[in-house]
């Protein structure tokens, strides 16, 4: 199967479609030749990318799915809701001593997504 798909990650689409549609993933090329910085969750694969697999393995030619941008955000997942709260401390002179960084982070049922920022330790 070849699959050309907008993403950075071409391992991990293959990968996907690759267990969504039980084809070993030797047997799975995809081609990205415009890849963007995955804002907006673009670096993973979406279910319109695994509909077109499957569309074309049933009627057993090449499938084209196109989508206006306007769609392809309401079909991809979205980035998650977060709340942040920074507290500092200083001394009399106003050097700072003291900094709490706090973050109440979603994630899903079925996949754990944390940003990076969330597990710093220092």
């Amino acid at each position: 199967m070849t699959v050309w798909e907008k993403t950075p990650w071409v391992q991990g689409a293959v990968s996907t479609l690759a267990g969504e549609l039980g084809i070993p993933p030797d047997h799975i090329r995809v081609f990205s030749p415009f890849v963007g910085g995955s804002f907006g969750s673009l670096g993973r694969t979406w279910v319109h990318s695994v509909i077109a697999a499957m569309a074309a393995r049933m009627v057993e030619r090449p499938v084209e799915l196109v989508v206006t941008r306007r769609q392809l955000y309401f079909g991809v997942g979205c980035r998650p809701a977060y709340e942040y709260g920074l507290r500092l401390g200083s001394d009399r002179r106003g050097r700072l001593t003291a900094s709490a960084h706090e973050v109440r982070a979603e994630t899903s049922r079925y996949e754990t997504y944390t940003e990076a920022h969330t597990n710093w330790e220092g």
